[in-house]
């Protein structure tokens, strides 16, 4: 407000400032006027040119307030830049568009271990519990990722419980517990 009354006084003349003064410490037009030796609407006409130039000027500060407010809000509010992001990035492919190359070697030992995972399910299902496990482990050497999914957890346990479980003398060896 200081910077507007500055600005202000400098647009219109000193007399006119001076008559600004005077009114506001309360002094009455007409006693302004006759100091100064004009007439009363000299006075007034002054009086009435400033107010009209400082209210022009506070509605035209006013605008540009709302003009940086609704361009912030252009900017901000609608995403399209945030408080510390790049006004133009450099712009790199979605992750939906990156393509990683899997190397062709580990997809063989990929595709070999569910071969062997497969084999040790139809062991299991024998009942060829050492061998089943063995043929895990092999698909494990080669596909550690394997190992975490359901169905194979559920091989190894069934040979692991196998192994374990006493045989019956002169027939097949129990089946282990199911979950």
């Amino acid at each position: 407000m200081k910077k507007l009354l500055e600005v202000l006084a400098k647009s219109v003349p000193e007399h006119t400032v001076e008559a600004f003064d005077d009114v506001a410490a309360g002094t009455a037009q007409k006693e302004i006027a006759a100091d100064r030796g004009v007439p009363y609407k000299k006075v007034r006409g002054d009086l009435e040119d400033g107010r009209k130039r400082f209210r022009n000027a506070v509605v035209l500060s006013g605008m540009g307030a709302l003009l940086v407010a609704g361009a912030a809000w252009l900017l901000y509010a609608r995403g399209s830049v945030t408080p510390n992001q790049e006004a133009h990035p450099t712009p790199s492919a979605p992750p939906s568009q990156v393509l990683v190359r899997e190397d062709p070697a580990l997809t063989q030992k990929k595709a070999r271990a569910a071969e062997l995972r497969q084999h040790a399910a139809d062991l299991c299902a024998e009942q060829k519990w050492q061998q089943c496990s063995d043929a895990l482990d092999l698909a494990y050497s080669l596909d550690q990722d394997g190992e975490t999914t359901p169905g194979t957890k559920t091989l190894r346990d069934q040979a692991d419980q196998g192994m374990m479980a006493k045989p019956i003398p002169g027939g097949k060896p129990p089946m282990p517990k199911q979950k």
